[in-house]
């Protein structure tokens, strides 16, 4: 029978669903630590232009987190039947991304304030969008103004941002209120006279990787059915990683794939560059996925822009590995923001992707400039990521290693953010935080690296070089595995470490520091040291140890 009172009641219940939330201004609350802590040292110079435009990525807090840090633990348990059973992004999207609701009622918030949605990432955690500054600041209860920090020019948030009570317990992170947060790459220019500047093939042979540039040993791997994703700003030439590849007598296999994030870049960048050369010679039969966001005419990018990047990366899923090459000091960022940024390489983790990072090339004083105090490199400090450092690597006639030592560059020591990951406790010096790096290669800008840029012949150091140099390795190891992830690196490190195998596995680099010339740093030693972590690899032992413990 029809009631009239059922149907203004059913058409009020669909009338609610396309009625946007009344957004109260009253009892807003701050969304902590979305300030960087450095801007305590910058001098005010102007508030920014009210009609300039920004983009800003609004971080949702995922559904189910302890459930997700539980399987992680139990993935990397080889007595869990879970171990090494990862999951897709599919499933993650099930069960702890947050709810659609969640990323409906963020994103009706930021159009009842003029912005512009410009995308919701595919796991619902990161939602972009653009506005004018004064929008920003009307919607935020912020002021964004221009500092001077160390002789740059920067915009920022004075505090942190707030948003009306409904969203408290829905966002997690708001970035790209301050370009403080921005990365730049970890590359040294070489010294203007070295003794000797390293090819792909004394690389390979100095850290006795098991693959086609070192045909004594067997069976040599060349990576192939393994892809790697290399994770920068700019772009590349493809005759500048031919002829590189070319003239070193390196036949790839491999495809070279540009996937570009927020429309890519058209600039080439010698970082990118490098990255591509040296991961796809060390294993030129791998895949290379080269994700691509702009950079800015001083040659950093936007945090921005590699927060949706990374969040590509693990929804598209296609990359066993990533190499990461640049970063900047944890000072520089919010951390809410770095959290946000976990969430994804926790993601990724669960999906059984290897991370590998730069740890960074000013020493122990990663704020760089004035700044002397001890700071570490963000994204390495995360702890599901691979933190990789510096060390610097003498040959011997025979190409083989002489002597090794800590490069006074090398990024390390404990990360202000995060709390020490259970795999290092009890293995690194005491501390409540996250230490690192976890290992480290060849990075002294005075044993540089060849690589081929814009038509001409380079020397470089830095820890750009080692990064993708490891994850050419850990291709080299899946690829031996049949093709099976490993999920986190450094875990399986830390345990293979620990065990009576650790000295035929990697050499130990005990001496030397990473004060970077602003002051004593830290020093290497036996074992786990902030300059190196466990040392450089032994590659074929390393990759037989892979084998037998998969």
């Amino acid at each position: 029978m029809f009631s009239l009172t059922r149907f203004i009641a059913a058409i009020a219940i669909l009338l609610s669903l396309f009625i946007p939330p009344a957004w109260s201004q009253d009892g807003r609350v701050a969304i902590q630590a979305n300030t960087p802590p450095s801007l305590e040292r910058a001098t005010f110079v102007k508030r920014s232009d009210p009609h300039g435009m920004m983009e800003i990525v609004v971080g949702l807090k995922m559904r189910n987190e302890q459930d997700l840090d539980d399987l992680i633990t139990r993935q990397q348990d080889s007595a869990s039947p879970d171990y090494h059973r990862f999951i897709t992004p599919a499933d993650f999207a099930d069960r702890f991304a947050p709810a659609q609701s969640d990323v409906d009622n963020v994103s009706s918030y930021l159009e009842s304030q003029g912005f512009s949605v410009l995308q919701v990432t595919p796991n619902r955690m990161l939602i972009q969008a653009r506005g004018t500054v004064g929008q920003i600041e009307q919607a935020f209860q912020v002021s964004i103004n221009d500092y001077d920090l160390g002789g740059r020019q920067h915009f920022s948030n004075d505090h942190d941002p707030s948003v009306p009570a409904q969203l408290k317990d829905i966002v997690r992170s708001i970035g790209g209120l301050s370009s403080l947060e921005n990365r730049h790459s970890m590359v040294v220019p070489g010294a203007l006279a070295p003794t000797v500047i390293f090819t792909p093939q004394q690389i390979a042979k100095a850290y006795n990787y098991p693959n086609v540039l070192t045909k004594p040993i067997k069976p040599p791997y060349d990576g192939s059915g393994v892809t790697i994703a290399i994770a920068t700003a700019f772009s590349f030439a493809s005759s500048d990683v031919d002829f590189f590849w070319q003239y070193l007598k390196i036949v790839r296999t491999g495809a070279v794939t540009t996937v570009p994030v927020n429309g890519g870049s058209s600039q080439t960048g010698f970082e990118t560059t490098l990255d591509i050369q040296q991961a796809g010679a060390q294993a030129p039969g791998s895949n290379l996925l080269v994700y691509t966001i702009p950079g800015d005419a001083n040659g950093f990018a936007s945090n921005v822009n590699f927060q949706i990047m990374f969040s590509q990366i693990v929804s598209d899923n296609s990359a066993s590995i990533v190499s990461h090459s640049w970063g900047n000091c944890e000072k520089n960022y919010g951390s809410a923001q770095m959290q946000s940024d976990d969430a994804t390489f926790k993601q990724g983790t669960a999906q059984g992707i290897s991370f590998f990072a730069s740890s960074g090339d000013n020493g122990a004083y990663l704020c760089g400039g004035t700044d002397t105090n001890l700071a570490v490199d963000f994204p390495a400090s995360d702890p599901y990521v691979t933190g990789v450092g510096g060390t610097s690597l003498t040959l011997n006639s025979k190409g083989t290693r002489s002597s090794e030592t800590a490069w006074t560059g090398s990024g390390g020591g404990i990360s202000q953010v995060f709390p020490l990951p259970s795999w290092q406790s009890g293995r690194v010096p005491p501390s409540h935080w996250r230490s690192l790096p976890d290992i480290a290669l060849d990075a002294d800008q005075n044993t540089p690296y060849y690589a081929y840029f814009q038509g001409q012949w380079r020397a470089s150091g830095g820890t750009s070089f080692a990064s993708p140099n490891w994850a050419a390795l850990w291709a080299l190891g899946i690829q031996a595995i049949k093709g099976h992830r490993t999920g986190q690196a450094a875990p399986l490190l830390y345990k293979l470490a620990a065990s009576s195998v650790y000295h035929f596995n990697l050499h130990d680099i005990t001496t030397g520091n990473n004060g970077g010339g602003v002051g004593p740093g830290y020093k290497a030693g036996k074992n786990w040291d902030y300059p190196t972590g466990w040392g450089t690899p032994n590659g074929a032992n390393l990759v037989k140890w892979l084998i037998s413990n998969p």
